[in-house]
């Protein structure tokens, strides 16, 4: 059975090896572009937020190349997330589409998420699933720690192409593994090679941590590729949200890992007393945590349209002066220009120096 999972950062890599051993061949459509991003926009409701979009014509993609099943997520709260997929699926059938839409509609609960996997698959046994979901755990938890590896490395480093060569080799190597026993194999292999990338310890470069809403902080293509371009120009960039995290908050894969929703909660409280729904609680905690650590600046990525994303942006300007953090919020659509985002990026980078420069002199 082939099933399609949109893209969301590297999701689709972390659930494809995963379930390849219940017999579903996860289909990745092919990478976010404007042209499907337009497809996108074109069917759906104006003021839908990016991601919707984006997913809509990853969909759409998907569809047109013969694949019958859709896998995705759905729930409930104040963001819009939790009903777009039975919008999505409406419009998709309205345009003449047929396939199947499988959803988790509760997320949050594993044994719904082991509900979904046997629609999916169809008769597999309880625990079968719950060692698959462990094993789409362990992937994204290694796919995350590439991610931070090369964000750590970038701006130390002169050998730019080639770490990115690494990371797109590290990434291919997991896609193949498909048992633990195999993903430990390839995370010594990783390992190695990362180890051989010459850095300049005496470099102190610039710290920047990247907020917002989910989708926007770890999908490349609805961020303009903003981590890469920070790289490049010399910033370390830190997420404050990472997948493998969500999985482990809610399913508690590893009990001896801080629970981040709870203390992102905790943090943001002063500011932020019930949460506003999505990711508000964690980008007021983590731009918080990012002063204190000493970050010389935040990056804030909503969509355009985001209720909650939105609620937290109102709040950084206050967070931005009790702290002294500059904080920089990026609101994105389908009309977003990467001229004038490159433009505000490069400009606030320039900003960071001086003012890093200023401080050290």
């Amino acid at each position: 059975m082939k099933v399609v999972i949109p893209h969301m950062g590297q999701l689709d890599i972390a659930c494809r090896g995963a379930l390849r051993g219940l017999g579903i061949d996860v289909v990745s459509p092919p990478r976010s572009s404007n042209v499907s991003l337009k497809l996108g926009a074109r069917y759906s409701p104006e003021l839908a937020c990016l991601p919707f979009k984006v997913n809509l014509g990853n969909f759409i993609d998907a569809l047109n190349d013969g694949t019958k099943m859709i896998m995705t997520a759905g729930g409930c709260g104040p963001c819009r997330f939790g009903y777009y997929s039975i919008l999505q699926e409406r419009i998709l059938q309205d345009m003449g589409y047929r396939f199947e839409m499988v959803r988790a509609d509760e997320p949050d609960r594993l044994a719904n998420l082991v509900k979904t996997l046997k629609e999916a698959s169809g008769a597999i046994s309880k625990f079968t699933a719950y060692k698959t979901v462990y094993f789409v755990y362990k992937r994204a938890e290694f796919l995350d720690r590439i991610i931070k590896w090369s964000h750590f490395l970038r701006p130390r480093t002169s050998e730019g192409n080639r770490l990115y060569k690494l990371c797109d080799d590290a990434v291919a190597m997991v896609d193949k593994a498909s048992s633990l026993k195999e993903l430990r194999q390839v995370k010594k292999k990783v390992k190695i090679r990362f180890r051989d990338v010459k850095i300049d310890n005496a470099k102190k470069p610039i710290r920047l941590g990247l907020v917002g809403e989910f989708f926007m902080v770890v999908e490349p293509f609805a961020n303009m590729d903003i981590e890469r371009k920070f790289g490049d120009m010399g910033a370390e960039v830190t997420r404050g949200v990472w997948l493998s995290d969500w999985l482990n908050d809610r399913f508690r894969f590893n009990p001896f890992k801080r629970n981040q929703i709870k203390l992102v909660n905790r943090i943001a409280k002063p500011y932020l007393k019930y949460p506003a729904g999505g990711e508000s609680a964690n980008t007021i905690a983590r731009t918080i945590m990012f002063a204190k650590k000493g970050y010389d600046g935040v990056i804030h990525i909503r969509p355009f349209s985001c209720m909650p994303e939105l609620v937290a942006q109102k709040i950084l300007t206050k967070v931005e002066k009790d702290y002294n953090i500059p904080i920089l919020t990026l609101s994105v659509d389908e009309h977003s220009s990467e001229v004038g985002f490159d433009t505000r990026l490069e400009a606030f980078m320039d900003m960071l120096v001086r003012k890093k420069n200023k401080r050290l002199t």
